[in-house]
């Protein structure tokens, strides 16, 4: 009941005054049970009706989510039960309902602690479950078990039943969707991301370090330097404000089996697959580095949108955290080619084809004074990339990053260029992309994540919402884009590895979060298929010997012979001391150590009797046995003595002394030798 009860507090859903209420309700409640108090079941059960009422009356007028008002319901109805706990049937009753408040708290609870309030429970449940029964069975004088016996059966009972939970859990077919899509109110405050960029607004912006997503790059066992993640890029700025004016370009079917490409003809560069395990809140884009050309996405989303500025979308804002493979491309351009392609802009955009490049090219109106600055800093550069450099160079030598004290009023991006020369990576992006522009070079503005911390265990990236950004992307037409970042970029929110224990527990959070929480259909497909594959190559590893075993029979009939005979001789031995070691053996757990000490004595004289010929029934008795005519006198006194304290301990529940046990010992051998 405990462990069913912090599954209702310790929840991020849960509401001040329930955690309080049902916190100080369970310590009263524990504080009655050690005082032994007794009051009269009638308040208990007024305040059942009362807990019912308000229930209903809230759940149905005043909630936003009548789920969660039963589930706090069934909380109460279990605290006022742990006042009544006299009889068995009271407990039996107190630990149902516990099964439903544990399994209720699944819906408000997805961290890895719902796993350790769960195996507390289901522990604590089954030793509560077995006292009850002793305690039951002490009252109508039956024989409780012993401790070692209790302790084994707690154990076992324990061990099987997470077994069969874990293993039903992977088998039963998943269908990747919940029960219930509960939305509670959240007061998480993001810090960076965001679908527009406005400048100005804040003053100052705190660090928020709650995971935002965990991305595991397939056959990379070492991080990649430098690597972003890419949420959504702007090509639209005016009023201080950054949007995508550009819109969708296209709607893709997903088809869940395997990915869908988005662009056939990615760019030149390094490929990776990235696992990427996304929490929700953030918003419908996908995070995914460098240039994507292809995703796999869960089946619950039967499409996806991509944008003309190269990013994609869900069509919904997910609830749940969302797990999908991005297939990109890491660009690698030579200096030449970034040359060739930017010096040839002005020619490419007298061409109809080629008008959408002006939209990375507007300035906002009352942008004369950032030229003059961008022009009169790179005026003794020749070619693209060299002015790209030198004004990425520009920022970092002059400017200071900040989070507080940010640029304000009616023009905060010439208040950050001219005067005050600080702020945060908003500031440095928006800046470096208009002055890119005043110098002919199309340019946007892109919002995502740096790189994160590094788990080395499991080989792979944590991005909180601390490591927000945004940076640039210059246009290369028919090529793609590079990555321009102006940022000088703190310690703090540069690529870390993470300290040890730090990693490990994120590491069990990453298995619990992809093993359990996003364990789907196609996990299971690929388990299985696995299973199929390991089954085929245990077949086909076989073929081998046993071809080779026919081929030497074949070559040598008589050691064939000789083997078979053996596997039969071995069969028949097996069969013959089949009945030996169990007949008769079966059942003795139910008696007394003592007891079963002298049973398997009597077992074991009436088995001499059976090799040596003699007749024994199932209803012969050892003195019936002991008037045989061909017994010798010795050996009937010998089988007179086991019999007699075989009744005296079985039937008669005496107490046999340490000599008496010698004695039947001696007796037992001597019947072997006599008969």
């Amino acid at each position: 009941m405990l462990f069913s009860s912090l599954s209702l507090i310790f929840n991020d859903r849960a509401g001040l005054g329930n955690q309080i209420g049902l916190a100080l309700g369970f310590i009263f409640a524990f504080g009655y049970q050690a005082l032994g108090l007794s009051w009269n079941r009638w308040w208990f059960n007024l305040l059942a009706l009362l807990a019912l009422a308000f229930a209903l009356v809230y759940g149905i007028w005043f909630a936003k989510d009548p789920i969660q008002v039963i589930i706090y319901f069934l909380g109460y109805l279990l605290l006022i039960r742990m006042f009544e706990l006299e009889t068995a049937r009271d407990q039996k009753l107190a630990l149902l309902l516990s099964l439903f408040a544990i399994t209720a708290g699944s819906l408000l609870i997805y961290q890895l602690r719902y796993l350790i309030l769960f195996l507390g429970w289901l522990i604590s449940s089954i030793f509560s479950l077995s006292l009850i029964t002793i305690s039951n069975d002490r009252v109508i004088q039956r024989r409780a078990p012993g401790s070692s016996r209790l302790f084994a059966f707690v154990s076992s009972a324990g061990i099987l039943s997470v077994f069969l939970g874990f293993l039903l859990f992977f088998i039963l077919p998943r269908v990747g969707y919940t029960l219930f899509n509960l939305s509670f109110d959240s007061n998480r405050a993001w810090t960076g991301y965001s679908s527009t960029i406005s400048l100005g607004d804040v003053n100052k912006i705190l660090l928020n370090q709650s995971p935002v997503m965990r991305v595991q790059i397939k056959n990379h066992h070492q991080p990649i330097p430098g690597i972003k993640w890419r949420m959504k890029a702007m090509d639209y700025f005016e009023n201080n404000t950054w949007e995508d004016r550009l819109g969708v370009n296209t709607n893709f079917i997903n088809y869940f089996t395997r990915p869908v490409t988005i662009n056939p003809k990615p760019p030149p560069g390094q490929e990776i697959v990235q696992e990427i395990y996304l929490e929700p809140g953030i918003g419908p884009e996908l995070a995914s580095a460098g240039f994507a050309y292809a995703y796999l996405l869960p089946y619950q989303f039967q499409y996806f949108l991509c944008y003309f500025n190269d990013y994609c979308a869900l069509p919904i804002l997910p609830f749940e955290r969302t797990q999908y493979l991005a297939y990109s491309v890491l660009p690698e351009y030579s200096e030449s080619e970034i040359n060739q392609i930017l010096s040839s802009i002005p020619d490419l955009i007298k061409e109809k084809n080629q008008r959408w490049l002006l939209a990375f090219l507007e300035l906002p109106s009352g942008s004369e004074s950032i030229c003059e600055l961008a022009r009169e800093i790179t005026e003794k550069e020749e070619t693209p990339f060299q002015k790209i450099t030198i004004l990425s160079n520009f920022f970092q030598a002059d400017f200071q990053y900040s989070l507080e004290n940010l640029p304000s009023g009616p023009n905060p991006l010439e208040q950050f260029l001219f005067n005050q020369k600080i702020g945060n990576c908003e500031y440095f992006a928006s800046a470096g992309a208009l002055m890119l522009r005043c110098l002919g070079i199309p340019s946007r503005l892109v919002a995502g994540f740096l790189t994160g911390e590094w788990n080395q265990t499991q080989h792979y990236y944590l991005v909180r919402e601390s490591h927000a950004h945004a940076w640039i992307e210059v246009i290369l037409p028919g090529l793609g884009f590079i990555e321009v970042d102006p940022t000088p970029i703190p310690a703090q929110l540069e690529f870390i590895e993470a300290s040890f224990w730090a990693e490990h527990f994120d590491s069990l959070i990453f298995l619990w979060n992809r093993w359990i929480l996003q364990f789907s259909i196609q996990d299971q497909v690929r388990g299985l298929r696995k299973i199929q594959a390991e089954g085929m190559r245990f077949r086909y590893s076989l073929q081998a010997p046993i071809r080779e075993i026919n081929a030497r029979i074949r070559a040598k009939p008589i050691a064939g012979i000789v083997l078979i005979a053996a596997l039969i001789a071995i069969g028949a031995l097996l069969l013959k001391l089949k009945p030996g070691t169990r007949t008769g053996l079966r059942g003795l757990k139910k008696f007394a150590p003592d007891q079963r000490r002298v049973i398997k004595f009597y077992l074991k004289m009436l088995g001499h009797l059976k090799k040596r010929g003699f007749e024994v029934k199932p209803s012969s008795t050892g003195l019936e046995l002991a008037r045989e005519p061909n017994l010798l006198p010795e050996a009937r006194e010998a089988l007179e003595k086991i019999t007699r304290f075989y009744y005296q301990l079985r039937f008669g529940n005496k107490e046999l002394k340490p000599q008496e046990w010698a004695e039947i010992e001696t007796e037992l051998k001597s019947v072997k030798k006599l008969i």
